[in-house]
């Protein structure tokens, strides 16, 4: 009896089944908003098709530019060309709104000393550096358009050297990268003041610093490269202060270091210590930046805000969308009794759990409907930007270019890279069994997961979407692979662990 109990935990917590469930989850996410959008949008189904049978039919090994290393110098340069190029035009053009337009006034101002960025400290980091260019260039927005432009060429840096090291193969990397540059809402949306250049320049970062701690830990060799592991916890701090995606990014390194472990049991000191290297990091650096972000308001600010978004999130009057009134409901408890912040956590905790409690069943659906209007499209970060062409009252027709071309190409562009994704995810999962990438579809998940409790922007998983890359390259990449597998047909290319 004893032996079957421990036979069926050990089936249950395998490394496949455990990853076959997160792939599931990550396909739900992805995925299914995306058919969604087939029946509800004027993209030509076929037509859709029509190009991923292309990709996947092309033989990507053969093509001599994409295993050159000189690639990624040229998609580099393109890359800086083509967000300069639009920065120029639209700094003409544009005038920011919501958010976005604070930004440049508190930068311009240099001026940071207010109590918004107690409860929205994700921005204030970002509007000192906007500062600091602007004191040593000009305060313009064309400045800021560089910042985020510096931020999210380094990014693709990153992305490349990241995905180099988790399929050890050129071509793949540079596919990689080529599929971040030409992503349209991804150069376009360069031209709005959000830290979500900067939380997805931390992303690339930490991801890549992962695949370097990973070969660390097999290699033995922490004593040696320890401040490898040290700036991954730093690293992944940093992240949470352009968007708080960091506690998934935790979870999944802890995950990963738990398989290492299973897979190989040599190494579990090396592990454990790698993962408290991380946390003490992590804590570290964090406590460090809030003390000068406090110096600096001259105010505590709230760092565990998860009660406060989960307010917003989980509303079901506002439908998990963003809410003045629940953030004003929040805010207003909060100053009103003496900024005690465990005090008003309790207080919406009990209010909202109350609230889940007596209309459970309506949460379903709420849930659906948060996962089409965070998942279900690439447009939120396009619909930023011509809403601040509206704002600057532009006559050119350029909202309507958005509108009839770029908003639909991006579109279709979105749907075709999450159906790689899936493709991608279930290839790893069943024949590429590959650790390093493993854990970047578990960081995906978790950031899906985040953002079901927060308030539903589409723009808001911009920050994690080179990730995206990383995984739909598979798809196209081993695309043909893949099938001639499926169809038991012998394939002469030999899969990279």
């Amino acid at each position: 009896m004893k032996s079957k109990i421990v036979s069926i935990f050990n089936s249950l917590f395998s490394k496949k089944a455990y990853t076959f469930l997160i792939s599931c989850f990550l396909v739900f996410f992805l995925i299914f908003p995306n058919f969604v959008i087939f029946t509800r949008t004027e993209v030509l189904t076929p037509f859709v098709f029509v190009i991923i049978m292309i990709l996947i039919l092309i033989d990507w090994s053969s093509l001599k530019f994409l295993k050159s290393k000189k690639t990624i110098y040229i998609l580099t340069i393109i890359g800086l060309l083509l967000r300069v190029g639009i920065a120029i035009w639209f700094s003409k053009n544009m005038i920011q709104v919501s958010d976005f337009y604070d930004v440049f006034n508190r930068a311009k101002a240099f001026s940071f000393k207010t109590t918004y960025f107690q409860t929205a400290y994700h921005y204030m980091l970002y509007s000192i550096i906007n500062g600091v260019a602007y004191k040593i260039f000009v305060a313009h927005q064309l400045v800021s358009f560089f910042v985020n432009i510096l931020a999210t060429s380094v990014a693709g840096i990153f992305l490349y050297l990241s995905t180099k090291r988790i399929f050890k193969n050129e071509a793949v990397a540079n596919m990689a990268v080529i599929l971040y540059t030409f992503w349209p809402s991804m150069l376009l949306y360069n031209t709005i003041l959000s830290p979500d250049h900067y939380a997805l320049l931390f992303m690339c970062i930490s991801v890549y610093l992962f695949t370097v701690t990973y070969d660390v830990i097999n290699d033995s060799n922490l004593k040696k490269k320890w401040w490898i592991v040290v700036l991954l916890g730093i690293s992944i701090s940093l992240l949470g202060f352009f968007k708080n995606f960091s506690p998934a990014m935790l979870m999944a390194l802890f995950i990963i270091i738990i398989l290492m472990i299973m897979i190989n049991k040599k190494i579990w000191k090396s592990s454990i210590v790698t993962f408290l290297i991380v946390i003490f990091s992590f804590f570290t650096s964090n406590s460090i930046i809030f003390a000068v972000e406090e110096h600096i308001i001259g105010e505590k600010i709230i760092r565990n805000q998860f009660w406060q978004y989960a307010y917003v999130g989980l509303g079901l009057n506002n439908s998990g969308l963003y809410s003045a009134e629940r953030y004003g409901e929040f805010s207003d408890y909060f100053y009103s009794h003496n900024k005690d912040i465990k005090k008003t956590d309790a207080h919406f905790a009990k209010k909202l759990k109350k609230e889940i409690k007596e209309n459970l069943a309506a949460y379903p659906n709420l849930l659906i409907y948060k996962t089409n209007s965070s998942f279900g499209a690439d447009n939120a970060q396009l619909y930023w930007i011509t809403a601040s062409l509206d704002a600057y009252k532009l006559e050119s027709g350029a909202n309507m270019l958005f509108n009839t071309l770029i908003i639909p190409i991006n579109e279709i562009y979105y749907i075709i890279l999450c159906l790689f994704v899936l493709g991608g995810v279930f290839y790893n999962v069943i024949y590429l069994k590959n650790n390093k990438l493993l854990f970047v579809n578990i960081a995906v998940f978790g950031f899906c997961m985040m953002l079901l409790f927060v308030e539903s922007q589409g723009r808001y998983k911009y920050a994690f979407e080179p990730l995206l890359c990383i995984l739909a390259v598979v798809g196209i990449y081993y695309g043909k692979d893949f099938i001639k597998k499926l169809l038991h047909i012998e394939s002469k290319e030999e899969l990279k662990k």
